[in-house]
């Protein structure tokens, strides 16, 4: 009887051990491709750097897009490299212009995120770097097309340009304002950059004090401010994107680092590294993105 109760103890913690902690960390990468294996396994090593790598593109699409706009004038929101191409994009071909939309910096940064979770599910990991890589130029062009608009800005303010811009859906200059940008209030990325420092801070806390209450706490008051303004701006939709928002910082993003901790703990695949450093990333962004849009 002794052998068969260690026997069953040990096929219950191995099968306890490959049952996948997390959100979208679990629904992803459950199953076969990212199991324990011989091979080199994931490492927080490889997380970072694989999390420095989509950061250093994000910042590449913010300062390429910033700087295209205040050499050019362009508010289109365009993304830069279809600002520089040959495409007319008043009076152009129909098929080139589709292109152009779609390659928009939120619809690249959106369709991207889709096309890489869809290839971290297939355990494709190459191509799941390069859609990561899209989606994250992507959100960068678009933090730097609010850039850009808020540098024009400055720029009228201290009587260096005009205050008459390009856009091509426009048949008149476009003026701008403080308004027009989210760096013209310090409430929109002030609120984007304090939500992503509680997501870090309280999934930090959560896992040392394992005590939820503080952490509820924190997610009301959150929650309170935010919906607050949304409904001080006459903005009934921020209220259910504060919902929305609270879900992903307070239960998304902690239940997915902890199905990161599982996946280095127990030794999985190297390959998972990449999936993982996408989804954590990508919570962020939409963290960010979420508040932002909540106190704009």
């Amino acid at each position: 009887m002794g052998s068969i109760s260690s026997g069953e103890y040990a096929g219950e913690r191995k099968h306890s051990e490959q049952m996948l902690n997390g959100v979208l960390v679990r629904y992803l990468m459950q199953g076969a491709g990212y199991e324990t294996t011989k091979t080199p396994p994931i490492t927080w090593r490889k997380i970072a750097l694989c999390l420095v790598g989509l950061l250093a593109v994000l910042i590449v699409g913010i300062l390429c897009q910033s700087v295209y706009m205040v050499l050019t004038g362009d508010v289109s929101g365009d993304a830069w490299f279809i600002g520089l191409s040959p495409i007319d994009r008043e009076n152009g071909n129909t098929l080139l212009l589709t292109l152009a939309l779609l390659l928009a910096p939120e619809l690249s940064a959106m369709f991207g995120f889709v096309a890489a979770a869809f290839c971290i599910w297939m355990t494709y990991s190459r191509s799941a770097a390069f859609f990561g890589a899209v989606s994250s130029l992507g959100a960068g062009e678009s933090i730097g097309s609010q850039l850009g608009k808020y540098l024009l800005y400055k720029k009228v303010v201290a009587g260096e340009v005009n205050n008459e811009f390009y856009d091509p859906i426009h048949s008149v200059p476009v003026k701008l304002s403080a308004e027009s940008s989210i760096f013209g209030s310090y409430w929109p990325l002030g609120a984007g950059i304090i939500m992503i420092v509680l997501a870090v801070v309280c999934q930090y806390a959560m896992r040392k004090t394992s005590s939820l209450k503080l952490f509820g706490v924190v997610a009301v008051v959150a929650g309170i401010v935010l919906a607050g303004r949304a409904l001080y701006q006459g903005q009934l939709i921020g209220v259910l994107l504060t919902l929305v928002l609270l879900v992903v910082t307070f239960l998304i993003f902690p239940f997915d680092v902890d199905g990161t901790l599982h996946l280095v703990g127990n030794k999985y695949s190297q390959k998972a590294a990449i999936g993982v450093s996408i989804l954590l990333f990508f919570e962020l962004v939409a963290i960010f993105a979420l508040a932002v849009v909540i106190a704009s």
